[in-house]
């Protein structure tokens, strides 16, 4: 018979498990050359004035975003602490007497390649890959889903370097009011599980030069990014997931060409002539089927599927499901555009991998904005040194979604985020690690 621990039990139990050797042990299984791809980055300061090696800094700036410290300048205060010194140290494999100032921090990550701190993401990600513990969330088994979008990762009223993105704020008469300037990223972000969702490659939104006519834009950084995704993976069997802006001939061909499937959210005005075409056949030639269907918060909702295949668009045969949700007087209803041959056993199943383009939103964007990894703050007026910390803060959620949904205690206590980051932190900073941890 279980019994039920009180309060107390929990709160002594919590504090004899040490997050941070979990923590640990987890990248050494996971990651164990983690370290050392680390360790390869280059590194073109003077060699007479270095005081920290490469590797050492570019841990701590992972583990500042493991911590939830919202700032570099907060960072240097929150962690000098001998025992976290002495911890971090034995993680680094030397022994420490600081740790590196945040001045330290963003002057060497203004001169490294953001294509070197990529590569280690990629590496991380073909290691997930050939571990095969994630293969039961292939769509249909087969294809691994890739989730494209992107997001503003800074704004200011002042202006920028060059290569930041421009927007005028006009009156009514076509006046420019003021100016927004901002740095923007498309990220591709691969599922590995409901809750696991990390990035394979990121793209710049950025513009050559201040005088530039034409600005670079998400659909120009699409397809940067998808060749990216094929040098890096040439053989991955990959569906590309994204929203309506997405539904266009010019990516179809893309992931032809590359042997890639499409699921892509469909409006009216993605592709006008194909929507009306489907409009028309569904009400002849589709096919259709309903469900009653309990969602996550135990509503009961009336389900209704239709498709109809094999619609011809400049050459590109191209497939149209829908998902129609009633719940009540309440109805919500999503379309999708996709290469799969559609049919009665998987239109359920390209609905729901179709509605999870929501999640790099929220199990990505939201949570490193809103939720400790600050995705916005202004880490550094060096725009390099902030796509580093960007992509760094990439590897730091991935290693912080590992740890969530694979610690049993985290889900016996029913911890929230805040809660697993703090007692991770906490643990670095008053508990002595063994020696055998690392």
């Amino acid at each position: 018979m279980i019994t039920k621990k009180t309060r107390a039990e929990k709160r002594d139990c919590l504090e004899n498990i040490s997050f941070s050797s979990k923590l640990i042990k987890l990248i050494n299984h996971f990651f164990p050359n983690l370290i050392e791809k680390l360790k390869a980055v280059s590194d073109k300061r003077h060699k007479g004035y270095v005081i920290y090696d490469n590797y050492i800094i570019l841990l701590f700036r992972i583990l500042m975003s493991i911590f939830y410290i919202k700032s570099m300048r907060s960072a240097t205060e929150k962690l000098n602490n001998s025992i976290f010194i002495e911890n971090f140290g034995k993680l680094c494999g030397i022994k420490l007497n600081e740790i590196p100032h945040f001045n330290t921090v963003n002057n060497y990550l203004k001169t490294i390649e953001p294509e070197e701190i990529q590569a280690i993401i990629q590496a991380m990600v073909r290691q997930l890959i050939r571990n095969k513990i994630f293969d039961s969330f292939r769509i249909f088994g087969k294809k691994w889903q890739i989730i494209i979008d992107g997001t503003q990762i800074f704004s200011s009223d002042k202006p920028l370097d060059e290569k930041s993105l421009k927007k005028n704020h006009r009156d009514e008469n076509g006046n420019i009011l003021s100016t927004t300037y901002s740095y923007y990223v498309l990220e591709a972000k691969i599922v590995f599980d409901d809750k696991i969702i990390v990035s394979i490659c990121s793209e710049f939104v950025e513009n050559e030069s201040d005088d530039v006519k034409k600005q670079d834009c998400e659909l120009k950084a699409a397809y940067r990014l998808m060749e990216k995704i094929k040098a890096a993976f040439p053989k991955l069997p990959i569906c590309i997931c994204a929203d309506a802006l997405y539904a266009a001939e010019p990516i179809f061909k893309k992931c032809e060409e590359y042997g890639w499937d499409f699921l892509i959210r469909f409006k009216k005005g993605s592709i006008p002539s194909v929507f009306e075409e489907y409009e028309e056949l569904k009400r002849y030639d589709g096919n259709e089927q309903k469900e009653k269907i309990t969602l996550p918060d135990r509503k009961k909702v009336e389900v209704t599927y239709k498709y109809v295949n094999d619609i011809d668009y400049k050459g590109h045969i191209v497939n149209i499901a829908e998902y129609t949700e009633k719940t009540g007087t309440e109805e919500k209803r999503f379309i999708f555009i996709t290469s799969t041959k559609i049919k009665k056993s998987n239109v359920r199943e390209i609905c729901e991998k179709g509605r999870k383009r929501w999640k790099i939103e929220n199990e990505g964007f939201d949570i490193q904005k809103n939720h400790g990894y600050e995705l916005e703050h202004n880490f550094s007026n060096d725009y390099n040194a902030q796509k580093n910390h960007y992509l760094l803060i990439q590897i730091a959620h991935m290693l912080s979604q590992l740890f969530e949904n694979s610690e049993k205690v985290v889900k016996e206590y029913k911890m929230n985020l805040a809660e697993i980051h703090e007692k991770i932190l906490m643990d670095f900073k008053i508990k002595v690690m063994d020696d055998e941890v690392y």
